[in-house]
């Protein structure tokens, strides 16, 4: 009996080391599973911060692309108005031009014929 119980007792330290062993790395996986957890939500809070901050930035560009979208239509119609009223400068200067061309050359004929007139009076 002596032998029996000391196979038994054998057996019962081997299988309570073997449980123990079982506690430990079950107790290992869940202390490592939860420094993951603990490194996940961190993570997930940066993430969070991270989208926050980019949607933050995203409103304040849209914000900005507004601004800058009224600016350039008021520009563009600046633009329009300067365009319109060159095109009506320059229509007005060649009228004057034309105008211009046009009384010297009635003071040409008019020369011409005040030439013709002296000539035709000191003939006659």
């Amino acid at each position: 009996m002596n032998e029996t119980l000391a196979v038994a007792l054998q057996y019962f330290a081997g299988g309570g080391g073997f449980g123990a062993s079982l506690i430990f790395f079950r107790w290992l996986a869940n202390f490592i599973a939860g420094r993951v957890d603990k490194r996940d939500e961190r993570l997930d809070k940066n993430t969070h911060e991270l989208i926050e901050m980019l949607r933050q930035q995203v409103s304040d560009l849209l914000a900005r692309e507004t601004i800058t979208l009224k600016r350039l239509d008021a520009a563009e119609e600046e633009l329009a108005k300067c365009k319109e009223l060159h095109a009506n400068e320059r229509a007005e200067r060649l009228r004057f031009e034309r105008l211009l061309q046009a009384q010297g050359d009635v003071a040409n004929q008019v020369q011409t014929i005040v030439a013709a007139e002296r000539v035709e009076a000191k003939k006659g």
